[in-house]
This record gives C-alpha cells, structure tokens and sequence, in this order.
C-alpha cells in the first residue's frame, strides 16, 4: 500500500513539475494562446515519459545515410527533438564538430529547452538540420519549417524523417503523406533533393507504418527548386 501511495505522489510531483514547466515555455516563446498552451502540455509530458527510450534503430539507419551521403566531418549538427542523447552522441561518432539537441523537456546540458517553432539560435547557425519523427509534432508546419530554414546555412542540408499515411491523434499531428508534400513545404529554398526514400518502419509496439526520409541541399532566397510534385 505505501509503495503505491509513493508511486501516486511522485506522479503528482512530476505532473505539477512538467505543468510548471509548460507555464516557463509559453513565456519564453511569448505565445499567449490557450491552444498553444495545450500544445505545450501535450508534448512536453510525451518528451518527459520517453526521455529514457531507448536509441531506435530508424534513427542509427538515418544517421548512417546521412554519414554516407555528406561529408559530415567538421559540420556544425543541430538535433531537433531529440528526447535524449543516443542521436547527438552516434552524431558526434560519425565525426560532425558540434551537435548541439532541442527538445522541449532535458536533464542534459547537451539538449537545450527550446521549440522549433520558435529557437534562439541566429540565422545561418549550423551546417545541418537533422530532425527525425518530430516534426509530424509541429503545431504550425510552416513556422518550424522557417526555422529549421532561418538556422540552417547556405548550401547546407536539412534531413527530415516522418511518418506518412497514419491515423494522427493526440501529439502525432501532421501527416505529410508523400515525399512530394514534404518537400513542397521548403520549396521556396530547396535547391537539390540529395537523397529520400519511403520505408516501413515500427513506431511503436501496436502498430506498422510508414515512413518517408530525404535530405535536402538548402539555397537561402533561390527561385529554382528540384521539387516532387507527386
């Protein structure tokens, strides 16, 4: 009995505790509205339940495609929601310079407390953008894909993996639904579609799905885009 009285107490602490923390996060973001806050909520609990996931194997695949595709020594890497640290430290493996991880909850001086709606880097801060099943959590779409495009160089790379074709619920909000719709989000500044393929992949235990990938070469105010248009 007391041991489920403690188990009951420290849920109640970690919820007053993550609910604090979404109060801190919209008033870092300066975004006011009852949506976003539930938003925060929402997300923040589903980073803090899966911070001690372990590292999935679609991700060490992507990482390895990545490392073969571009040469990623002396890159400056940016990890959007990466929940902990297995993809920055297989990252600093495969020889980048500096990865730097945002998620909206971290224990880790490694990830910083940030949205990717709304980061503090400057323009132009890293080489890469890797961002893998995170931004089917995007609130507004095209505000994170400005980001992920503001803070990424000229003629660096932006990496995406999401799920397609899915039933959206709860903090799974986006699907994308083909290669050609994710690519049309960064059309305005896609210079070069390097690589992308569409795989299954298991996203949790209940269920099969499917998942797209690509990289893209990114050009800062360029007219010419190589876009899908499936």
């Amino acid at each position: 009995m007391w041991s489920l009285f403690k188990d009951k107490l420290q849920d109640i602490r970690e919820q007053f505790g993550l609910r604090n923390h979404c109060k801190l996060m919209s008033q870092k973001t300066n975004i006011a509205s009852q949506e976003y806050h539930e938003y925060l909520e929402m997300q923040i609990t589903r980073s803090y339940f899966k911070r001690s996931n372990p590292f999935p194997e679609h991700s060490r695949e992507l990482i390895n495609k990545i490392a073969d595709t571009v040469e990623i020594g002396g890159l400056d890497v940016l990890c959007v929601g990466c929940r902990n640290l297995h993809e920055i430290k297989y990252l600093r493996d495969k020889s980048a310079k500096k990865v730097v991880g945002i998620d909206l909850y971290s224990e880790d001086s490694d990830i910083s407390v940030m949205d990717m709606h709304s980061m503090s880097f400057n323009d132009n801060s890293f080489d890469l953008v890797y961002s893998s099943h995170s931004l089917e959590h995007a609130l507004d779409t095209l505000k994170a894909v400005s980001e992920f495009v503001r803070v990424v160089r000229d003629g660096g790379f932006i990496v995406i993996e999401v799920p397609v074709n899915y039933k959206t619920r709860g903090a799974d909000i986006v699907d994308f639904v083909s290669l050609g719709k994710l690519h049309n989000y960064f059309k305005d500044n896609l210079n070069k579609i390097v690589w992308s393929e569409s795989v299954g992949t298991r996203d949790n235990d209940e269920e099969n799905i499917t998942a797209i990938r690509t990289i893209m070469e990114i050009r800062k105010n360029n007219s010419r885009s190589q876009v899908d248009k499936s």
